[in-house]
């Protein structure tokens, strides 16, 4: 929900939006969640990138097996954009 917002808002203000994409060869990006690794097209100019990714904070309860489920993706994937942003 607020990445739907938000891109709705990025658009309308005049930014071109790309959205990170699992397994999908026709984005400029992609996140490869069996590598846990980013691929980035290098000749996209980039002025911010946002991270929403991860399960849902609010669908189940947070017992301890979910509560390292909900930190290990945010970890992960943060870790595999800061590693291709790098590169």
């Amino acid at each position: 929900m607020i990445g739907s917002a938000l891109s709705e808002r990025l658009r309308a203000e005049g930014y071109k939006i790309y959205i990170l994409k699992r397994h999908s060869l026709n984005a400029p990006f992609r996140y490869l969640h069996d590598s846990n690794r980013v691929v980035l097209d290098p000749n996209i100019p980039l002025c911010a990138v946002i991270n929403l990714a991860g399960p849902s904070l609010a669908d189940k309860r947070w017992s301890p097996a979910r509560k390292k489920l909900l930190v290990q993706s945010r970890v992960n994937i943060t870790s595999a954009l800061s590693e291709a942003l790098a590169r």
